[in-house]
């Protein structure tokens, strides 16, 4: 029971020192009143006003239940008080929490976006790039059917590529990355959630989009649909295509791996809970 009390007391004191100094002073003055009406009460129920024993109190039962009733109130406001403080913070983490899943989420549907604009080979595309990557390397002969097909594959693809939105696609993409690291993941810490996204799978993002793939202004223009088209073989051999290629399969399965680990995101919190700051009364 003593434990109990005590736990109680340090809770209250937490609280009180969590609260709004205005608010604070409110409770503080409002117990000290409270204190005060109990030993006025008690000196009027002890204190005789004649010889027959008659208390203070006696005959004043209207003044009597006005000071019992404010007594009462200025114990009871202070705890409803505390009380609505602590929905509010509550009420108010859980608003910030939805709020910091739903930006997660925003930001896994803008890379999906973003990855799609890139135009890099996707579904059965990507499958047949990832076949014949597989089978090929600097030395393979030029008359190989996989550097034939491989070629095929290229010339295809690089055809129908958008230079100038491939260019101005990669800038908003590590903008986002930035975002994630510099503005959702403190946020997710912040409020006390658990931030699962596996820094490997980060780290992998930031490499990548280093690659030349993402910083040539060779890729997607005439002379590089122009060179796979004439020169062939040799022209993959002296420009890594074949790399950069590997590299556009890499981010594609890294970015969606890393969209559904934001997707995953839930909010669940930490253990123990960071805030509110103070223990439940």
């Amino acid at each position: 029971m003593i434990a109990k009390f005590r736990h109680f007391v340090s809770a209250l004191r937490l609280h009180l020192k969590s609260l709004d100094p205005p608010v604070r002073t409110t409770c503080i003055t409002l117990w000290l009143l409270c204190v005060a009406l109990l030993v006025l009460g008690v000196l009027g129920d002890l204190v005789t006003v004649d010889n027959q024993g008659t208390v203070f109190w006696d005959g004043k039962s209207f003044l009597t239940n006005v000071v019992s009733s404010l007594a009462t109130a200025c114990f009871g406001i202070p705890l409803a008080l505390i009380f609505l403080s602590e929905l509010s913070d509550r009420s108010a983490l859980g608003a910030a929490r939805r709020d910091a899943m739903k930006s997660a989420h925003q930001v896994a549907s803008r890379l999906r976006s973003l990855t799609r604009d890139l135009g890099f080979p996707g579904g059965s595309e990507r499958d047949l790039f990832d076949d014949v990557l597989s089978r090929i390397d600097r030395n393979t002969p030029a008359d190989s059917p996989d550097v034939t097909t491989f070629l095929g594959l290229a010339r295809t693809w690089t055809q129908g590529l958008d230079a100038e939105k491939f260019v101005n696609t990669t800038v908003p993409l590590k903008q986002l990355l930035k975002y994630v690291d510099e503005r959702i993941r403190p946020q997710f810490i912040e409020l006390g959630l658990n931030w699962t996204l596996t820094p490997a799978l980060e780290a992998r993002f930031t490499r990548l989009l280093s690659k030349k793939i993402f910083n040539s202004s060779i890729r997607g223009t005439n002379e590089y649909k122009e060179g796979l088209q004439v020169s062939g073989w040799q022209f993959i051999r002296q420009n890594d295509v074949d790399g950069d290629f590997r590299d556009m399969l890499e981010f594609n399965a890294t970015a969606e791996s890393m969209a559904n680990e934001l997707e995953g995101l839930d909010s669940t919190p930490q253990t123990p809970t960071p805030t509110p700051t103070h223990p439940p009364l």
